[in-house]
């Protein structure tokens, strides 16, 4: 007798994990900053002290403000701990978009997860999403990185018709 479960055997199993807006605190942020900051290489540790194996690194702790050799560094030790790592961001704007991907394939990570505003944090209208989206999905599937989306602003219902009218994988 087999398992019975609800995953669809083409998908793997979800995985736990932390990301750095649980450690925000520890992290800092502005009027915020702990006299020693945590790091990308603090936050893999704590991920293997907690036993998980995905590591989301948001825009809170940019990776574009790491030397290549901290790059390097957390790349190793992520493979070396068997963790899984992910790239947070906000913005939809194209080349935005694609040098976060360039880092997503640095780090060996298949998702990048964005908050579809632009600059200024505004949300644009769907339609423009949609045309932002569409700019990046070639890049995207060449990559094998799937794209999150946040849905903090903009409702879920929404967001789902918009990405259900773009019939992308």
């Amino acid at each position: 007798m087999g398992t019975h479960h609800n995953i669809p055997e083409s998908e793997e199993p979800m995985r736990l994990g932390i990301g750095t807006y649980a450690y925000m605190w520890s992290i800092g942020f502005p009027g915020a900053q702990p006299a020693q900051p945590m790091t990308a290489l603090d936050l893999l540790a704590k991920a293997r002290e907690l036993g998980v194996h995905v590591v989301q690194i948001g825009p809170n702790l940019p990776l574009d403000r790491l030397s290549e050799a901290e790059v390097d560094a957390v790349v190793k030790q992520a493979r070396e701990w068997d963790i899984e790592l992910e790239v947070g961001t906000r913005g939809l704007e194209t080349e935005h978009l694609r040098r976060q991907l360039a880092t997503a394939k640095r780090l060996g990570a298949t998702l990048l997860r964005t908050i579809p505003e632009v600059a200024g944090g505004s949300v644009p209208p769907l339609a423009e999403v949609a045309d932002y989206l569409r700019a990046i999905i070639p890049d995207l599937a060449a990559a094998g990185i799937r794209l999150a989306l946040e849905n903090g602003k903009i409702p879920a219902r929404d967001l789902s018709g918009l990405l259900d009218s773009l019939r992308s994988p």
